[in-house]
């Protein structure tokens, strides 16, 4: 399966990485490394987004609607891409503030200024967002990622009041979906892993059908999740396989890069006060 590092190695008919290091000044070996560095900040903010069924559905309608495919097709495209960037950064991160966090924390290991890196992120991310968008379409998953993107707003209408950003609460049918993707995902949402049930099936789709139908309240109409396409590998842990970065980097850095975001969205997630009358 594709991943981000070979989607932007292989946009626009392959030069997008020349042309990246045209437009910022860059060497080419200094490119490759700010796209080492840059790239995990992507697969965080996915794995952060499952736990939110209003941001992940935003970020399945981005990748199924098809608008960032020319960002990935086409040379001489990263002049036009900050306005396209910033919207999807804004998506992704929820605030400026966290591509300067992502920014600095690149500068450290690579050594490139933070103000370039930050040029960059816009430029990158509809690059990254239409690959996402071609390589779904050419395995079969447009029509999937649509159907969910819908689904997902209705699980939204049934969650209780919470922040924007927060977790949804353990037991709730959203809940089923975050636990399974973080499990596809290879990391935990923010609330502690459920206990495995023995009776489950063990293959993820079919736990997750099992989790979703045990989470809906007694008397409650979820509407049912849809059914994923007859294609292999199931679709959604190819998605979760295309948000891997498929370049190591170091452990210290990405721990770093994790804190750092994770200290963002605690603070962003965090209930606000209600204001003084």
């Amino acid at each position: 399966m594709v991943s981000l590092f070979d989607i932007v190695r292989q946009a626009q008919s392959g030069s997008a990485m020349s042309n990246m290091s045209r437009q910022f000044g860059l060497s080419p070996d200094q490119t490759q490394r700010a796209m080492e560095a840059l790239l995990p900040a992507f697969t965080l903010a996915f794995q952060h987004s499952v736990q939110n069924p209003n941001t992940l559905a935003q970020l399945l309608d981005m990748m199924a609607s098809g608008r960032y495919a020319p960002f990935f097709d086409m040379p001489g495209q990263f002049g036009q891409a900050q306005p396209s960037g910033h919207e999807i950064l804004d998506k992704l991160f929820g605030s400026p503030e966290a591509s300067r966090q992502i920014a600095a924390q690149a500068s450290m290991l690579t050594g490139i200024g933070s103000q370039v890196l930050q040029q960059m992120l816009p430029a990158l991310a509809p690059v990254v967002m239409g690959g996402l968008s071609r390589y779904s379409t050419l395995e079969g998953m447009s029509e999937f990622l649509r159907n969910w993107s819908d689904w997902l707003r209705m699980l939204a209408a049934m969650q209780p009041a919470q922040p924007s950003r927060a977790a949804p609460a353990s037991g709730t049918p959203f809940g089923a979906w975050s636990d399974l993707m973080g499990a596809m995902m290879g990391q935990g949402t923010s609330r502690p892993a459920p206990r495995p049930d023995p009776q489950q099936a063990a293959d993820p789709w079919s736990a997750f059908m099992q989790g979703f139908m045990k989470s809906v309240p007694p008397g409650a109409s979820a509407p049912p999740p849809p059914a994923p396409p007859p294609s292999q590998p199931n679709p959604l842990e190819a998605l979760s396989e295309m948000f891997q970065t498929g370049r190591d980097v170091q452990a210290q850095y990405l721990a770093s890069l994790q804190a750092a975001l994770g200290e963002f969205w605690r603070a962003q997630d965090a209930p606000r006060a209600a204001p003084s009358r």
